[in-house]
């Protein structure tokens, strides 16, 4: 039984050698190639551990990003975002579509801005 898993080991380990060319582990004995692959095995480990932990500073830089920029337009009273605009219908007069959006900018409006802002809902 033995003897069947340490040729169906040796002819993995030979593929393998072939397939990748590894030759400087061809004089390598059993105890020396599983030291070795444990190592890489736990550099592997690490290198995912470091990925996932950039994957999570980029996701936390990317909101912060967000968030900056929605402060950004908000200081220049340029928010793009239409969440402000729920309840917005389309099949409305002009006249509500008017009164909506100068109701939801809770400040007085020229004609300019009003139009600049019921684009931005409907273009």
């Amino acid at each position: 039984m033995e003897d069947d898993k340490r040729r169906k080991y040796d002819g993995k380990a030979k593929s393998i050698v072939e397939k990748y060319n590894f030759l400087k582990f061809e004089s390598y004995n059993q105890k020396e190639l599983m030291s070795t692959l444990k190592e890489l095995v736990n550099e592997l480990k690490g290198n995912e551990k470091a990925i996932d932990s950039f994957q999570r500073k980029i996701e936390n830089k990317d909101k912060e990003i967000e968030q900056l920029k929605s402060k950004l337009a908000l200081f220049y009273n340029q928010s793009e975002s239409l969440e402000k605009y729920v309840g917005y219908d389309f099949n409305w007069l002009y006249i509500d579509k008017v009164c909506f959006v100068i109701e939801r900018s809770r400040k007085p409006l020229n004609s300019h801005q009003i139009v600049d802002l019921m684009l931005r809902v409907e273009p």
